[in-house]
């Protein structure tokens, strides 16, 4: 038995290596030889956008897209031709071994100088490195099992940092940042009583809606907003320690898993950007923590039971759609997928097995489309999409991938998901664990379209939580079984080093985050930032009503907006606005002297000197406007219709 486990482990391995090399010759030639042709003139004429700013990818778009069909497809076929080749397995084996090992021993001995593992165990100094292995080694042998108590315990105050890190004041110097303006903008004006979709676009779906009934009841500011995602973002992480803690085996896994995820994917890129100074404050980065979050993780948890209730939970997964499209689509995919892949794993026949599979389809594609059509007849639904046009088809702020980089381990671990799944279904392998790891190889490969169009290092930590809890769960299975051979031995050893790396590096994470998380609270005013955002606030409290609908110049407009009690009088905010007619418009509205007051921060005048659209909007303001107020510091400007 123990033999024909390590047969089919090592033909798991060598289907994926055979199917990697099969698809990268296609990748290769799909993004040399497609040409990036540069947008047509007409195109970039409504566009206010910079020429060197868009970076269209069709190559590797296509490239990225024919993987989703080439790797699920070729690779049970690869597993049926490859599985009865003794020889070959040995021999694979061995080699594959070999190179696992010696992976291992450069990270152990090598630099680790990659933003992914300088600031955690790994990156010490190579004595400290030796010296914390073998002390982790010796403990591991002993296969702890931590007590339940102690479990609960790191969970809930990794989950309470969740809470603190994402917590924001009104004088916070995150409110000034394009980030925080992008997903709170659209809650206040919603929450003004302006229409998403009718009389404004949001690039992160239709959140507000959802979360309008609750704002409506505690009321809407910056700390309750933050208090909310912050709850949010912690409820997500629950449900992946529960996830764990469900389909682990052993309790020690689960906890060492749900650390190494909430330090790589959550924490440590906060640390990257204080601790070298990327920005001088922290990010929340709402839009994927929770927003980006929530549907994804709901999923995961509904994979880990029967489900009771069909419908109610492909209903469930076509509201994610709307909620979020960037990973509500990808999870409501991986639910109708999941549903078809469970037919595999009973004993009926294959053909059974397709027909209900494709069964599950309809039924969700048609849920989709019912809810889709139902919502249309209240709203204009393209407005979802009015965005992702501008940011993944045109290709403004895109940037290639590398050719070998850390997404490779990422990619390797949904392709080794995929073949576990699939030789589960061939075995019939009822139970959890199958349909999780095929849930989150799938849902892996979906959410890394965040990536791919932006391949900047620290996007790779938003978008590779679903390979952390891959690996967690290849460690349990690899522990547990003992029967993947020298391959096994040596991917479980790599594979539990780096889960201890991440682990063990989160209290040295969080150390280093105690200052600013401590700033939060307090309210110390450390930054520039914080004290423009004193004064400005100081100058608006100066009168206690201000026009309905009134023009705000501002990069951080949804906090003006919100304590203004105002509706932003046309379309959208200016970091959302990307068609030069929504800049003509605004100008329009500015030279009809529609606003009763125009409210102008400095960040504003700045960037209208050096962009010309922008420029055309500050002309305007000077032609019918002047300055009869102004903040302590003039950062902030009110100004009124000029009198003829």
């Amino acid at each position: 038995m123990e033999l024909d486990h390590r047969r089919v482990f090592s033909a798991g391995a060598l289907a994926v290596c055979l199917a990697v090399l099969l698809f990268s010759p296609l990748a290769y030639l799909l993004v040399a030889k497609i040409p990036v042709l540069p947008l047509e003139p007409d195109v970039l004429a409504q566009l206010a956008l910079l020429p060197e700013d868009v970076h269209p990818e069709p190559g590797e778009k296509l490239a990225y897209f024919l993987s989703l069909l080439f790797f699920p497809l070729v690779l049970p076929a690869l597993i049926l031709a490859v599985k009865n080749r003794e020889r070959l397995l040995v021999l694979f084996e061995r080699v594959s071994a070999a190179l696992v090992w010696l992976a291992l021993a450069g990270l152990v001995l090598g630099p680790n100088n990659t933003c992914y593992l300088r600031h955690t165990g790994l990156g010490l100094d190579l004595p400290w490195r030796v010296l914390a292995g073998c002390l982790v080694w010796f403990g591991w042998r002993r296969r702890p099992s931590p007590p339940l108590a102690f479990a609960r315990l790191l969970v809930s105050v990794t989950l309470l940092w969740l809470v603190l890190v994402g917590f924001v004041r009104q004088t916070d110097p995150y409110m000034v940042h394009p980030h925080f303006n992008a997903v709170y903008y659209s809650m206040v004006q919603l929450y003004q009583g302006r229409i998403l979709l009718v009389e404004f676009f949001n690039q992160y779906g239709l959140y507000p809606y959802f979360l309008l009934p609750v704002f409506r009841l505690i009321g809407l500011d910056a700390v309750k907003f933050s208090l909310v995602m912050g709850a949010l973002n912690a409820f997500c992480f629950g449900c992946l320690y529960l996830v764990l803690r469900r389909v682990c085996r052993n309790p020690a896994v689960a906890l060492l898993g749900f650390l190494a995820c909430a330090n790589l994917n959550y924490f440590l890129m906060k640390q990257l950007f204080w601790s070298e100074h990327v920005i001088e404050y922290m990010d929340p980065y709402f839009q994927y923590w929770p927003i980006r979050l929530l549907f994804p993780t709901l999923l995961l948890v509904f994979v880990t039971r029967p489900v009771r209730y069909y419908w109610a939970a492909m209903l469930l997964f076509s509201v994610g759609c709307f909620w979020n499209l960037d990973s509500g689509l990808p999870a409501w995919g991986t639910w109708v997928a999941v549903c078809g892949y469970a037919e595999f794993l009973r004993p009926i026949s294959r053909r059974q097995s397709l027909l209900h599979a494709l069964l599950h389809g309809a039924k969700g594609l048609a849920c989709l489309l019912l809810l889709a059509a139902l919502l249309q007849t209240q709203l204009p639904l393209s407005g979802l999409v009015h965005i992702h046009k501008v940011f993944y088809s045109i290709g403004y702020f895109m940037l290639p991938m590398q050719p070998i980089h850390a997404w490779n381990v990422v990619a390797l671990l949904y392709l080794a998901g995929l073949a576990y799944a699939f030789q589960a279904a061939w075995e019939r392998r009822e139970g959890a664990r199958p349909k999780v790891i095929f849930a989150l190889s799938i849902l892996g490969m979906g959410l890394f379209s965040y990536f791919q169009g932006r391949s900047h290092d620290w996007v790779l930590f938003l978008a590779s939580w679903p390979a952390t809890l891959l690996a967690t769960l290849f460690v349990d299975e690899l522990w547990e079984s003992r029967a993947g051979g020298s391959l096994g031995r040596a991917l479980r050893t790599l594979l539990t080093v780096l889960l201890l790396n991440y682990a063990l590096s989160l209290p040295t994470t969080l150390g280093s985050l105690a200052t600013p998380v401590e700033r939060k609270l307090t309210g110390e005013a450390v930054l520039a930032e914080s004290h423009t955002l004193n004064e400005e606030i100081a100058q608006i409290e100066k009168h206690s009503k201000y026009p309905r609908q009134m023009i705000i110049l501002s990069n951080h407009s949804a906090l003006l907006h919100q304590m203004t009690q105002s509706q932003f009088l046309v379309f959208d905010s200016l970091i959302e606005m990307f068609r030069l007619e929504e800049f003509r418009r605004l100008a329009e509205a500015i030279e009809a002297k529609s606003s009763p007051w125009i409210l102008v921060g400095s960040d504003f005048e700045y960037d209208s000197q050096k962009v010309p659209w922008e420029k055309m909007v500050w002309a305007a303001l000077l032609r019918n406007y002047q300055c009869i107020e102004s903040s302590q510091n003039e950062r902030l400007r009110i100004y009124a219709p000029k009198l003829r």
